[in-house]
């Protein structure tokens, strides 16, 4: 009872934190050019304080290796300096950012699976809530590049269609998770699943 009780704590936090990223994104959906520009730091800097928070629960692993925590380190050191880089001056600049910043996520994302791949339960859990965060991050600069690309006057009438396409694929995850929130716990686990293939199909819209 207190195992099935703890399953459905866990899967309805989780559907919490869908609510909330759904909320999130579709508000960033939204922004005009100016404040995506504005909001695009404010992420870079929260991206700087997580990496300050994960790479302290980093050093208090005892499950890895000295050379596996200097390298994570490493990766987390990379993607800082691009998180700490001043406002890009143009959009060539603000292109690189972009991208070094994807880059540096996409390779911290692969060496959290690498390092945590072989060890307890119970760390796993800190290599699958990093890789989750850290997907959030790549999904909102991905959003941003999108944003600034076809937020120009000449690409507005493109913008427009791809904002309604991604604002109705939010939608429907969204009913998705309020139906999994009324089900019972037997249900959860499948709604879960049904969530993660259309949060992926949704994830496709930026390619």
């Amino acid at each position: 009872m207190n195992t099935d009780r703890s399953t459905e704590e866990r899967v309805r936090a989780k559907l919490n934190e869908w609510k909330a990223k759904l909320e999130q994104l579709n508000v960033q959906l939204h922004l005009g050019a100016d404040e995506a520009k504005d909001e695009f730091e404010n992420q870079k800097h929260n991206l700087h304080d997580w990496l300050n928070s994960a790479e302290q629960k980093l050093d208090r692993s005892k499950k890895l290796t000295k050379e596996t925590i200097a390298d994570l380190r490493g990766k987390m050191d990379e993607l800082r300096v691009q998180a700490n880089l001043g406002v890009a001056e143009g959009k060539d600049a603000l292109k690189e950012q972009q991208d070094n910043l994807n880059k540096g996520i996409r390779s911290l994302r692969s060496r959290f699976k690498d390092a945590y791949s072989d060890v307890s339960d119970e760390i796993d859990d800190m290599s699958e809530e990093a890789r989750e965060k850290l997907d959030d991050f790549h999904t909102r600069f991905d959003l941003f590049r999108l944003q600034m690309h076809l937020g120009k006057e000449e690409a507005k009438e493109e913008w427009e269609r791809r904002k309604k396409e991604l604002s109705q694929k939010l939608k429907d995850i969204d009913s998705k998770v309020d139906s999994a929130a009324k089900q019972g716990s037997e249900k959860l686990d499948n709604f879960s699943g049904e969530i993660s293939d259309a949060w992926n199909h949704f994830l496709k819209a930026f390619k």
